[in-house]
């Protein structure tokens, strides 16, 4: 399945971009995982998965002009819940983020944080 998606990125990569151009265009993909990333192993982590994540992160750095959004949304939120998490994330004015996990109580998103080299 993730090589797929990667070819289907492939082939959609000139379209996207030509539609960033003219407005808007957008890569997502959508995981049932935990809702915090492979974290919790409620529902186990999968390589697969996590490389859907990596893909998006290489996409959003390549279509500078793209709207790219990796989703992790827990199995226990509704459909509508999940309808509405979709489309809250595809409209997200902060192109700046792009990897976002939804459980039951909350939306979660990643930082980085400096560490100091020891």
């Amino acid at each position: 399945l993730l090589k797929h998606v990667f070819l289907l990125a492939k082939h959609l990569k000139p379209a996207l971009n030509t539609a960033a151009e003219q407005g808007f265009g957008a890569f997502m993909t959508v995981v049932r995982l935990d809702g915090a990333f492979g974290t919790t192993r409620q529902n186990g982590s999968s390589a697969i998965a996590g490389g859907f994540f990596g893909l998006v992160k290489s996409l959003n750095l390549e279509w500078g002009g793209v709207h790219c959004r990796a989703l992790d949304l827990t199995a226990d939120l509704s459909d509508t819940h999940t309808a509405t998490a979709i489309l809250n994330e595809l409209h997200d004015p902060n192109h700046l983020v792009v990897d976002v996990g939804y459980t039951t109580k909350q939306r979660q998103t990643l930082v980085a944080e400096h560490q100091p080299v020891r």
